[in-house]
């Protein structure tokens, strides 16, 4: 058996979109996104509904199956509904460190081949959109770009696309689980970063694995101080949400407080991070003052 087939065992199912569309035609009404601090939620249904919408944008924006397309930008809502709009209409997505300065995203721009990039303006001090803008035009291939954040108007507008798809005929393709579903790049500590290319079915294959181990369930709600650019994030954390039929609850950035606030409010059954974050957590002296009860794991 090639790795191929192996991967389109593991999981019972073949795209992003197809484990999305089964949840969202199962339990439309169930919650799927949660990101508190921007008040923000969203339900399987409507997941569904502004995924297919953005990937309907996508194609009329004159964007096809296999074009590169990037997403700098914090953890937030519209990452996850970019995300499976990029899959369903047959892109590779490209994630970028939200730590990259100019340098770094110059040569990631460039080498991934990315020709729309989904971005927020800023974020902390990291101005992302005034960066990449000086960059384009030593950047062959990037054509477009996509705000987030809908405060520019020298750039297409992430709510303009997804209004303009809404009403779009276009029909997202057929995606074969073994088309490149992502160019993730690794850390770069000894050069530049290296990109790796992941198929849909290996990517959901590694997520369906992890969380069968933890037992993930329709019942779990699944926070995480991990980014959205990193495999954890995007891979593990997301695809094992919409696998699973869960819910994520989303934040932008790490605080401890702020995550014993999470976890109390939202009841969270899961947290994943790294040994800094738990440390910093276990260390806080406000820790006593929230019930965390409701994580198992």
């Amino acid at each position: 058996m090639s790795n191929e087939q192996l991967a389109t065992e593991l999981t019972p199912f073949q795209t992003p979109g197809d484990a999305l569309t089964t949840h969202a035609t199962n339990r439309p009404n169930a919650e799927a996104l949660v990101f508190p601090q921007s008040k923000k939620r969203m339900t399987y249904g409507e997941w569904h509904t502004e995924a297919f919408a953005l990937a309907r944008g996508l194609i009329e924006l004159g964007l096809e199956p296999g074009d590169h397309i990037g997403i700098l930008a914090e953890s937030r809502i519209e990452w996850p509904v970019a995300q499976m709009a990029i899959s369903l209409m047959g892109g590779v997505m490209v994630p970028l460190n939200t730590h990259y300065r100019r340098d770094d995203l110059r040569y990631a721009l460039t080498h991934s081949g990315t020709k729309c990039l989904f971005l927020s303006s800023k974020f902390r001090n990291n101005p992302y959109l005034e960066i990449v803008q000086s960059l384009m035009p030593e950047i062959e291939t990037l054509q477009k770009l996509i705000n987030f954040d809908d405060d520019h108007s020298d750039t297409q507008s992430y709510k303009e696309i997804l209004h303009k798809g809404a009403t779009s005929p276009a029909t997202p393709p057929n995606v074969s689980p073994n088309a490149i579903a992502s160019l993730q790049y690794t850390s770069g500590t000894t050069g530049f970063p290296k990109g790796a290319l992941l198929t849909h079915a290996g990517m959901l294959a590694n997520a369906w694995g992890i969380t069968e181990r933890l037992r993930v369930t329709e019942q779990d709600r699944w926070t995480s101080i991990i980014p959205f650019f990193h495999c954890a994030g995007c891979i593990m954390c997301l695809l094992g949400t919409v696998q699973r039929g869960s819910c994520y609850v989303g934040v932008p950035a790490f605080t401890p407080v702020e995550m014993f606030q999470i976890v109390e409010s939202e009841k969270c059954t899961l947290l994943s991070g790294v040994p800094t974050s738990h440390i910093a957590m276990l260390d806080e002296p406000e820790r006593v003052k929230y019930d965390l009860s409701s994580l198992r794991a």
